[in-house]
């Protein structure tokens, strides 16, 4: 089991799409499976506009994938920010004007 000091440790060097999967799994205890086969465009976090609500413990019910059990739990704050900077990065990176590498890393120039 870890700490939430742990766990914050590893929050603040994960690549995005790696910090929606430890919030998932760590603040709403979803696993790998669950998580995997979540629908981003069918969960309750979008407003009429199609943007997400980013709110303080929005709720969320999911069927688990093993045994079909109903979930009931919250989605964070920092967790919704986390899905709406993740869902954003397509546009980014559709965008760009140009890319470089440096040292084997590719840097786009948005």
């Amino acid at each position: 089991m870890s700490s939430n000091a742990q766990v914050q440790m590893v929050y603040q060097i994960a690549s995005l799409r790696d910090k929606v999967g430890l919030l998932l799994a760590y603040q709403c205890g979803l696993n790998p499976v669950d998580i995997e086969e979540l629908n981003i465009e069918e969960m309750p976090i979008y407003d009429a506009e199609g943007k997400v609500q980013i709110i303080e413990n929005q709720y969320f019910e999911v069927d688990r994938s093993k045994t079909g059990v109903l979930t009931q739990t919250c989605l964070s704050y920092e967790l919704l920010h986390d899905i709406d900077l993740y869902l954003a990065l397509p546009l980014l990176f559709n965008n760009y004007i140009g890319k470089m590498t440096i040292n084997n890393h590719v840097i786009l120039i948005v």
